[in-house]
């Protein structure tokens, strides 16, 4: 369900790298706020009915940034923006949005296109997003969702706020006990997006996918330094 975190430039198409660079040079003054005259570019991108252009100057930023972006722009303005992210960003970006905003934005997003970003972000966060949802909306989400990501969520939100239920994170890394720690390090660089972005435990399973074992990630990478 997770990715490791990307910069917007590197899931927009049709940026070229030396207009991606000048643009980040424009878009954050030296506090690394963003600049009046880059929002202001934004906004007349929107206005005007250029997408590309919109897509270069979001490609500029990262999601952060984007989330901060939001807090400058009308409704509608904000509409536009989601339109041309992809679910990777817009994951990225909803966990970064003030409160009063995201709900916003997840209200005039098509279901589709939430389910997509939900199967972007760990559990525990995707079941955050989906409890800020009006019932008939959540339904519609989660009936658009792969049924184990749906079945983490739902278990997420059958536990009540701040309990250890529905804090604690459903995705697990497991490696198969008759892998040495080289293959089960080279096999975690091959599939690094697929993994949650932070676990302490490896847990080691058998043929059956029943535990045996777990070893702390710590450990993992300190057998193969040096």
């Amino acid at each position: 369900m997770s990715r490791e975190t990307a910069d917007l430039s590197r899931v927009m198409d049709g940026v070229s790298p030396e207009v991606e660079e000048d643009l980040e040079d424009l878009a954050l003054g030296e506090d690394y706020a963003l600049n009046p005259e880059f929002v202001a570019m934004v906004v007349d991108a929107i206005d005007r009915g250029d997408a590309e252009r919109l897509r270069e100057l979001l490609g500029a930023l990262h999601p952060a940034d984007v989330a901060d972006l939001m807090g400058f722009l009308s409704t509608d303005h904000r509409e536009e923006v989601v339109a041309h992210l992809a679910p990777e960003a817009l994951a990225e970006i909803l966990s970064e949005l003030d409160t009063d905003i995201r709900e916003e934005v997840l209200e005039h997003l098509p279901s589709a296109t939430l389910a997509k970003a939900l199967g972007e972000m760990e559990s525990d966060d995707a079941a955050d997003v989906v409890d800020d949802l009006e019932k008939g909306k959540r339904a519609q989400v989660l009936a658009a969702m792969p049924d184990v990501d749906r079945a983490a969520i739902e278990t997420s939100l059958a536990y009540d706020d701040e309990t250890a239920g529905r804090l604690m994170q459903r995705e697990v890394v497991a490696a198969p006990q008759f892998w040495t720690v080289g293959q089960t390090i080279d096999h975690f660089r091959r599939e690094s997006d697929e993994l949650p972005e932070l676990f302490f435990d490896v847990y080691v399973v058998d043929p059956a996918y029943k535990p045996v074992g777990a070893v702390p990630n710590t450990c993992a990478r300190m057998s193969t330094a040096g």
